[in-house]
């Protein structure tokens, strides 16, 4: 049977989405954005195959300086960043100092991440219809790569 392990702010893993709990983190995100800061800059949801193969995922990245959120979705060789100002799509932000890169363009706010997020947890094979996406393949990686070390 295929299974879900979903990582919350708080640093706890859960193969249970708990929407009350999720909610709390982003939904009444200026009270609770404390959490955020404690916690990793990117975590993940993830859908697994019954023998643990990873199947879908999505990852959700925390910007503190805007308050807001960029999403990137794989699902087999596909990947999607959410998508907020397509203009800033070849800006990047360091989230920690320590190179968690993410495009200024992707990032939404918590109130939509956390709709994708529900959406993921109902449907994790497909896109959510309640944002915009850009697919990577779309996306200039050439300066993230630099700044990574990874270019040829």
């Amino acid at each position: 049977m295929n299974y879900f392990e979903f990582s919350y702010p708080d640093g706890k893993i859960s193969k249970n989405f708990h929407l009350e709990k999720y909610s709390l983190f982003f939904l009444s995100y200026p009270e609770n954005k404390h959490i955020w800061t404690k916690s990793h800059t990117t975590l993940a949801s993830r859908y697994f195959s019954e023998n643990g193969k990873i199947i879908s995922t999505l990852f959700y990245s925390h910007n503190v300086a805007q308050g807001s959120f960029s999403l990137l979705y794989s699902h087999g060789s596909s990947g999607f960043y959410s998508l907020g100002d397509k203009s800033k799509m070849n800006q990047l932000i360091d989230l920690d100092g320590q190179l968690d890169l993410i495009f200024t363009g992707a990032c939404i706010s918590p109130e939509k991440a956390f709709l994708v997020i529900e959406d993921f947890s109902k449907n994790p094979l497909e896109l959510s219809k309640k944002i915009d996406w850009i697919n990577t393949k779309d996306v200039d990686m050439t300066e993230k790569y630099k700044l990574l070390g990874l270019e040829d």
